[in-house]
């Protein structure tokens, strides 16, 4: 039981020490996120559209871009080739 209590209070001071590097990164996904939600609404969708779409897409990129797809008329080929495109990028990442 000692070993447990060690063990959570290593975690805890870990948890402690990372958390304020965390910030300016929760920053920036907080505002994307909002920014999103605000589109979504704006646009004309309901709530539960962005956090389907989170769930489902990949990228964040396509998620802005898909607003813009399901507004016009529907080509499954170029919304394919335009998602494939904007995915190949994260292959080039570190």
């Amino acid at each position: 039981m000692e070993k447990t209590i060690q063990s959570s209070s290593k975690e805890g001071a870990a948890l402690r020490a990372a958390f304020p590097y965390t910030i300016p990164i929760f920053a920036g996904y907080w505002f994307l996120g909002l920014t999103y939600g605000i589109l979504m609404n704006v646009s004309g969708f309901s709530f539960v559209w962005p956090m389907v779409m989170a769930a489902v897409i990949y990228s964040g990129s396509v998620e802005f871009v898909a607003v813009k797809v399901l507004l016009s008329s529907f080509h499954p080929l170029q919304a394919f080739v335009m998602a494939f495109m904007i995915e190949t990028t994260l292959s080039f990442l570190p």
